[in-house]
Order: structure tokens, then sequence, then C-alpha cells
């Protein structure tokens, strides 16, 4: 029998990826599987060493990001060149973008069946061209249902740098995050108040916030900044 093992399958809803811990069992069945598929680009931060433990023994490792144009942080949108708190590299996020996801599932469907070979079937394939296809017409509906965003409304306030692939596909702005760093950060009473000050400068109506981060900080800066909803999204969890 052949193992696929996807980290992120096992990952519960409203989880944080980036620290998700595996238990022994977990680790077990990541040794015994035949590929693990892997966002890639430092994404599963928690797990590092068991991912460079099961390559080493000769496991491969699709990582989905590995086919996909990646963007460094301060491409996805901040142009706040002066905040010291900005992640520096690749950023891990490109699931924020249908068009590159599009991308990234036919380079896990060419790296599994290479790493696996009896899965490359017509059934493997045309299931995967399936979803790609789903995908691309994400994209356009997604593309579609934006048009009526003029482009100076175009600006995003999240609480975590995770939607620079986002605001990179369809012409956003980030210009702020609670959690600039790293979802385990804390934010400030004068980070909060500075954002407060950008949104009621950009006049922005709504902040994003991911389950798996501190809700309570975007709270906090919507009590600051005033008449600002909080919308709570799924956008690093299953």
């Amino acid at each position: 029998a052949m193992g696929t093992y996807y980290l992120l399958k096992h990952m519960p809803a409203g989880a944080d990826p980036h620290e998700f811990q595996a238990s022994a069992q977990q680790v077990n069945s990541i040794v015994e599987a035949d590929v693990l598929v892997t966002n890639g680009a430092g994404f599963e931060e928690g797990l590092e060493d068991t991912i460079e433990s099961v390559e080493s023994e000769g496991t491969p490792v699709c990582a989905a990001i590995d086919s996909v144009e990646t963007i460094e942080f301060a491409e996805g949108g901040h142009d706040d060149s002066e905040d010291e708190h900005d992640h520096e590299g690749v950023d891990p996020h490109f699931f924020t973008d249908p068009a590159r996801m599009a991308v990234g599932a036919q380079g896990l469907t060419d790296c599994i069946v290479t790493a696996v070979p009896a899965l490359d079937t017509d059934e493997v394939r045309s299931s995967a061209d399936a979803y790609i296809a789903e995908l691309e017409d994400l994209d356009a509906e997604v593309e579609s249902t934006l048009a009526a965003i003029s482009d100076e409304r175009r600006v995003l306030i999240t609480n975590h740098e995770v939607f620079g692939y986002f605001a990179h596909r369809y012409g956003f702005e980030v210009a702020g995050a609670i959690l600039p760093s790293s979802t385990q950060s804390e934010a400030d009473a004068a980070a909060l108040a500075e954002l407060a000050e950008l949104i009621e400068a950009e006049g922005v109506p709504v902040v994003f916030a991911d389950t798996s981060a501190p809700n309570q900080l975007a709270e906090a800066l919507a009590a600051e900044a005033g008449e600002v909803q909080v919308v709570e999204l799924f956008s690093e969890s299953l």
C-alpha cells in the first residue's frame, strides 16, 4: 500500500500551521509515507526538523510552493519600508492566490506521480485537471467579484501578513498588519494606535482576522479605530 501524507490535512480547523506539532503517531505516519506533501518556504515552522529528517531518510518531499512564482514579503503590497517587524524572504502564503494554486496543483501532481510512479494513472491526471480547472474558474470569479472595488479602495489591514499573494494578484495594498512578524507576536499599545491612525487615514472599514491568531488583537484595534468591522477568515487553516 502506498501512502501520501499531507501535513495540512491533519491540522484541525483554526489551528496555527506555523506552530503545529506532530504527535508521535503522526511522525511515524510521515516516516512511513511514500511521499510527503508540504506547503514549503518555511510555512511548517514547527515541523522543520521532522521534514528534514524524513527527507534525509530518502522520502520524497513535494512542496506545493516549488512550482509557483514566489514573492518576497515586501512585494505583497506592504509599502512601509521602515517597519522593522516585517518578515523577510519568501512569503509562503501563496495559497491566497487561486491562480498560483492552479499552478501549484499541477506541480504537486507531477511531483507526486514522479515520486510514486504507480500513481501516474489516467484517473489521477483527470482528477488533477478537474481541480486545476476549478481553481482557474475561482480566480476568474474572484477577479469579477472584486471588479466592484475601485483601485483606491483596495487596501487591506489584517492581523497577520498572509494576503501578500492575494494583494499581488488582485491589485491590493496591504497597508498594515496587527501581527506583522509572526502569529506568535503580541501587538503593543503603540502599534495598535499607529494602525488605528492608518485605518482612519485610509478609510478602511474592515479588519480581516485569521482564526488561527489571537482575535482579541483585532477586536482591540477595531475598538481603537472606531467604526470598523472585524471579519474572521480561515486564511491559514482548512
